[in-house]
């Protein structure tokens, strides 16, 4: 199960995930501000965190597309489908993901999967490996890290 041995596998990502942490900390600082994590207001920290991850390449050439989801480019892409993911996923987003019941909600996890990994001219890129995407974007809205310290020996 992927929450087995949750404590050493959180204490091994930590002692090699420097970038990732320090740039997923301060996207959760800012996640604590932003009342709706599938808004307008919280999808700049998103987006920022995608290029972080090295995303960037799927997301086009010009900057203002990235961000300004009236510029009808990445960033309007994912908006639109974030809002149609909330409708899935949305009651989750304050959960820890070890205490999801993942049977209970796996109908919605593959609607919000679904909408995230289609294609065509509402995809967010048919070049990329969307499993990758959608971790990343989980990981934004869902920090393991705050988890950690449930995560300790013998709890795992």
């Amino acid at each position: 199960m992927i929450t087995s041995n949750a404590a050493s596998k959180i204490a091994k990502f930590n002692a090699i995930g420097y970038h990732y942490n320090f740039v997923a900390e301060s996207i959760y600082a800012c996640r604590k501000q932003c009342p709706d994590p599938f808004g307008a207001d919280y999808l700049p920290y998103i987006v920022a965190g995608l290029i972080s991850f090295d995303m960037d390449r799927m997301m086009g050439k010009r900057y203002e597309q990235k961000y300004d989801i009236s510029k009808n480019g990445f960033a309007t892409k994912l908006f639109n489908k974030l809002q149609k993911v909330n409708g899935f996923i949305g009651h989750l987003v304050d959960s820890s993901i070890l205490d999801i019941d993942i049977n209970k909600e796996i109908d919605n996890i593959k609607g919000a999967y679904d909408i995230l990994s289609s294609k065509g001219k509402d995809g967010l890129h048919s070049n990329v490996k969307i499993n990758g995407v959608l971790f990343k974007l989980i990981v934004l809205n869902f920090p393991v890290n705050r988890y950690a310290s449930v995560c300790e020996p013998g709890n795992d």
